[in-house]
């Protein structure tokens, strides 16, 4: 008995022991887990930052474009374009919610496809209606929603950008054109221009009634039109105002613009190109090509189907070129408009596609020009120069418009979109630029606030040696009956500045230093040899963009809904990274040299050699990166300035007229260096990767 009690207490004593230890190890997962579950939500409030609903409305109204009037906070700005309702309760200090996220963004996208399965918990939210669109941006948590959850900042830029996209990509898929004027209204398309007698009323062969509108060409050859009013003596004309001549106008599509039916009206307002004609029927097949000369420049227009290209250039008399080319391909149209009883209800204009801007001036060798300066006294070189140059017109300055398109839109009678496209070029010196850029252009009016659409990714390749400034303008207006429904134009190109400073080393052994207004590019030459001229530059290099909505002469832009918005300034958008903006020899270094003596300046020039030699032959370069091709050697009697490059394929790597390579797609290219005789030549392996 004794024996089995001891076993018992023996075995009681081990189960309790084993209870005790499941209990440990329970008691040790829980806690684990608990320690777990706190540092899991520490990281995530650590990761995730707090975000308020003011800080949100604020994003939102930036990132999504809506433009904001001078006496407007973003929170008015929001409820004007119908983003909050003042009926709501805000408080802009209390935390972004999901609902309240679900709340604005189904305003700001007008998502109206209501989810069709149960939200667990849609009882909980003051905005269910919102909380139902809101799925395709805003996922589900096994059915719940749980609307009163805080979002962090960085998920919230998330789904606010997957929104932008979703408008700034909205799909049209029906084509309407209705289009209903007052009953009564009289439209009479002229053929010919309107002529004006002395007391300002109409003269014209045919008879004319009190409120009728007519449609006829402008000086520009643009069709235009006008309302015609019964006066003394004769009737006269008034601006129409189509919201009021129309009962309701809805029209809708989505095109892509093809220029093989286009009316080309070039520079001098000449038609080189009609719909009509029989030439444009080929021209899917055949590119259309007509040259002219504007203002002493010579202009080659090309137009196929699917694009445009315009090129001018100009022979200057101090033996430079001057040029500028514009190329235009993928455009593509989709338009909404929706006016009802004198009211404009909903606008959408949003135009996608590519340009490719190329400017600049090239000179000829300035020592062919004006002779060799690499003897002359450092303290005579800036007036012997200047004095060289002073009859010179070494700058280039002209704005000029070089084509307008009139697209009609297929199977939308009256509807047609019209391109001018416009050149803008001032240059002091040498320079050559050339920007690749894909684009999305628009606009959207919602409750008389207009929303920009616009988004712009350019690609570069440069040799700057000089002040310029050099833009582009590419302009596009939706027009029917006359009318021009809404307009856009986008300014775009480069500015830079160049600031020469020559320093100069005496023979008594001392240093000066003068800043000089010469061209860098002309002083850098006419030193080269001098061992007591050396030239340094200071470069500043940025984009310039800006987009004008809406001018005057639209609809839009009579109802006040125009507007000028900068997207490219020398503080978003600088062309030269840190460390690129000194210039010895045309070479970047971080900061001068020039300063430390000429005994410690080393001659670039290259040595003279039996053929062009390189100091490398292979290269490999990151997508929009660059190298700058550096020559060694020459053989005797060839200039290094020179040389020629080409590249073997521009869609995977372009080379500058100084050798520098950019990477523009991954791939393999081979640049090939040559003198301009072609008897030598030296090839550079280039190797384009993604970073």
């Amino acid at each position: 008995w004794i024996g089995q009690q001891h076993s018992m207490t023996v075995w009681n004593l081990l189960s309790q022991a084993m209870h005790l230890r499941c209990s440990l190890k329970r008691i040790g997962r829980s806690v684990l887990c608990a320690l777990l579950l706190i540092m899991m939500s520490g990281c995530r409030k650590t990761d995730q930052k707090l975000f308020t609903k003011g800080e949100w409305i604020q994003e939102l109204t930036i990132r999504s474009g809506i433009q904001i009037n001078t006496d407007q906070s973003y929170e008015q700005a929001a409820i004007s374009y119908g983003i909050i309702s003042e009926d709501v309760a805000y408080d802009p200090s209390s935390l972004l919610t999901k609902e309240w996220m679900a709340y604005t963004l189904v305003n700001l996208t007008r998502l109206d496809d209501p989810y069709d399965k149960q939200i667990k918990d849609l009882n909980d939210s003051a905005f269910p209606y919102e909380v139902v669109r809101s799925i395709p941006l805003i996922s589900l948590d096994n059915g719940y929603f749980h609307p009163k959850e805080t979002v962090g900042k960085e998920e919230a830029l998330s789904i606010l950008d997957e929104a932008i996209e979703m408008i700034n990509t909205k799909v049209i898929a029906e084509t309407k054109t209705e289009v209903a004027w007052n009953d009564g209204l009289n439209i009479i398309e002229l053929s010919d221009p309107v002529s004006f007698n002395e007391d300002g009323t109409v003269s014209y062969d045919q008879q004319f009634r009190d409120g009728d509108l007519i449609v006829y060409p402008d000086e520009d050859g643009n069709r235009t039109c006008a309302a015609v009013v019964e006066s003394e003596g004769g009737f006269k004309l008034e601006e129409a105002d189509l919201l009021s001549l129309s009962d309701s106008i809805h029209l809708s599509g989505s095109q892509e613009i093809d220029f093989s039916n286009a009316q080309i009206i070039d520079g001098n307002n000449d038609v080189i190109v009609d719909a009509s004609d029989d030439v444009t029927q080929n021209m899917a097949i055949h590119n259309y090509t007509s040259s002219f000369t504007l203002q002493d420049w010579k202009v080659t227009l090309t137009a196929t189907s699917l694009g445009l290209k315009a090129e001018a250039s100009k022979e200057l008399p101090n033996g430079s070129k001057a040029f500028a080319n514009v190329r235009l391909s993928g455009l593509k149209c989709d338009y909404q408009w929706l006016s009802e009883k004198k009211s404009l209800k909903e606008v959408y204009f949003r135009l996608s596609f590519n340009s490719e801007e190329n400017f600049g001036v090239r000179h000829t060798s300035y020592k062919k020009l004006y002779g060799d300066f690499s003897r002359i006294d450092p303290s005579d070189f800036v007036s012997s120069v200047k004095n060289f140059f002073q009859d010179a017109d070494h700058c280039v300055q002209k704005t000029l418009t070089l084509a307008t398109v009139n697209v009609p839109i297929p199977n939308v009678p009256g509807l047609t979109l019209q391109v001018r496209v416009d050149m803008n070029i001032y240059v002091s010196g040498r320079i050559e630029f050339t920007m690749h850029q894909s684009h999305i252009l628009g606009c959207e009016i919602h409750n008389g606030t207009t929303r920009l659409i616009q988004d712009m990714n350019p690609t570069h390749t440069e040799d700057i040696r000089a002040n310029a400034k050099l833009t582009s303008a590419l302009r596009f207006g939706l027009k029917m009956t006359g009318f021009e429904l809404c307009n856009a134009a986008l300014h775009a190109g480069i500015e830079t500045s160049v600031s020469t400073d020559l320093h100069l080393y005496h023979p008594d052994g001392s240093h000066t230093v003068e800043a000089s207004d010469l061209p860098v590019d002309v002083a850098d030459e006419l030193s080269d040899g001098n061992p007591n001229v050396f030239v340094c530059a200071d470069l500043d290099a940025h984009f310039i963009g800006e987009v004008d909505l809406n001018s005057s002469s639209s609809v839009l832009g009579k109802l006040g809904l125009s507007r000028n918005i900068p997207i490219f300034t020398s503080k978003n958008a600088s062309l030269l990274p840190d460390g690129m903006k000194h210039l010895e020899n045309f070479h970047f270094v971080e900061k001068c040299t020039r300063k430390q003596g000429n005994a410690v300046i080393e001659n670039n020039a290259p040595a003279v050699t039996g053929k062009i030699t390189l100091d490398r032959y292979a290269y490999a370069i990151n997508v929009n990166g660059y190298r700058t091709i550096v020559v060694k050697g020459m053989p005797e009697g060839y200039d290094a300035d020179e040389l020629i490059f080409e590249t073997s394929n521009s869609e995977i790597a372009i080379v500058s007229e100084n050798g520098r390579v950019t990477g523009r797609s991954p791939g393999s290219a081979e640049i090939t260096v040559s003198s301009e005789d072609g008897k030598h030549k030296a090839y550079v392996s280039i190797l384009v990767k993604t970073p």
